[in-house]
Formats: C-alpha cells, sequence, structure tokens
C-alpha cells in the first residue's frame, strides 16, 4: 500500500474469522505507527527488519485474543523498487 510521510500513517491491522453460517467475526486488532519507524535512525540503519510479535485485542475486551508473528518493509518510491503485485486475500 503507498503512504505519503509526514502524514497519516497508523496501519490497523485487523484479523477476522471467515464464517460461512454465522457471519464473519473480528478476532482482534493491532495498530502500528509507520511514521515514528520511518523516521527513525535506528529503525533505518537495519540492514533487515525485524520480525516482531504483536498482541491482537479485541476493543470490546481487556484480554489479550493471541498474537501476529510479522515484519515491515518501508520501500521509498524514491528507491525506484518494482514492487510485487497486489494480492486481494479477501475469502
Amino acid at each position: 500500500m503507498k503512504a505519503t510521510l509526514p502524514g497519516v500513517s497508523t496501519l490497523k491491522i485487523e484479523i477476522w474469522d471467515y464464517d460461512r453460517f454465522s457471519g464473519d467475526d473480528l478476532i482482534g486488532e493491532t495498530s502500528i505507527e509507520i511514521e515514528d519507524r520511518y523516521f527513525s535512525q535506528q529503525w533505518r540503519l537495519l540492514k533487515k527488519q525485524p520480525i516482531e510479535t504483536r498482541v491482537i485485542k479485541h476493543p470490546s475486551s481487556k484480554m489479550e485474543q493471541g498474537f501476529l508473528t510479522m515484519w515491515i518493509d518501508i520501500i521509498p518510491t524514491s528507491d525506484k523498487v518494482r514492487l510485487a503485485k497486489e494480492i486481494d486475500i479477501n475469502p
């Protein structure tokens, strides 16, 4: 996805349970401030972005709903990197 920095840059990730019979249910979500990472010297100096584990929480609960293991690559358009074609992962 594309973003303009500085600017609105909160990445909100939602985890949903696809259910054919009773509808889809939100399992939980997590938010990441992309701008904070991009403008951080420590983050930009990393050769390879670390794999991280994020806590997934449901807005109606104080309990953790699970964990999401992921990494984030921030690629400036000035790098003229050919990005992979977007893939629709909707059920």
